[in-house]
């Protein structure tokens, strides 16, 4: 039998620990409705043909938009997404920036982490890749993906 069932008092406060700060992280991801609805306009419309049409510097300015609108607490989903469209432009010195101002904004994020390392292992750059990775679960020590890929 496993130290929590035998009721292992130090195991047991660990795993408080880990349900705990993984709350913590998912209550620190959450949006409110109002929040998500701004967001959610921001991503469809980032996405959209006419959008794409129009260019970086248009999903610049509908970026710096829209993050006017949403609580600083959510500003880095609005970098991820610019990161990726950067990445999808070929862009990687923009990207780079935006993904690592994603992760100093929210290093709670796996997302973040795994994203940004995802564009460097495409890339070949394998040491930043792992660089990344080992930064990314040290801020999200128990996510699961970013065990397997650090």
């Amino acid at each position: 039998r496993g130290a929590l069932q035998r009721g292992n008092p130090a195991d047991a406060a660990r795993a408080d620990d880990v349900v705990g700060k993984d709350f913590r992280q998912s209550k620190e991801l959450a949006m409110s409705p109002k929040t998500r609805a701004v967001y959610k306009d921001f991503s469809h419309t980032l996405r959209s043909k006419d959008t794409q049409l129009k260019g970086e510097r248009f999903a610049r300015d509908l970026a710096q938009r829209c993050m006017r609108e949403l609580p600083e607490t959510v500003h880095w989903r609005v970098h991820l997404e610019m990161a990726d469209l950067s990445k999808r432009e070929k862009n990687f010195s923009e990207a780079r920036r935006l993904y690592r101002l994603a992760t100093e904004l929210q290093p709670s994020a796996p997302q973040t982490w795994l994203e940004y390392a995802k564009m460097e292992e495409e890339r070949g750059h394998f040491d930043r890749c792992q660089r990344i990775l080992t930064a990314g679960l040290h801020h999200c020590p128990y996510h699961e993906a970013l065990m397997l890929k650090g």
